[in-house]
């Protein structure tokens, strides 16, 4: 954990913080966990695995963009 100081409006403020592990930021890309975990048992270097993570875009939010952008509103319980 790092303690991160920072002011705002006049005020200073005091915050702890957790840097997110490789795991959890494939989680939050929804990467399944045993793929995820055989992503970094791979070997590969753990700046590279931040990479991969951050390199992409969550398949659930592209297919609800691309929802509202193609279905009419009448059928999107379809």
């Amino acid at each position: 954990m790092e303690l991160c100081r920072f002011e705002h409006n006049g005020k200073t403020y005091v915050a702890l913080i957790r840097k997110l592990i490789e795991k959890e930021c494939f989680n939050l890309m929804g990467v399944d966990d045993t793929d995820a975990q055989t992503i970094i048992n791979s070997g590969v270097a753990r700046t590279s695995c931040y990479k991969l993570a951050g390199n992409s875009i969550v398949v659930d939010v592209l297919y609800h963009i691309f929802r509202k952008l193609f279905i009419e509103r009448g059928d999107e319980t379809a």
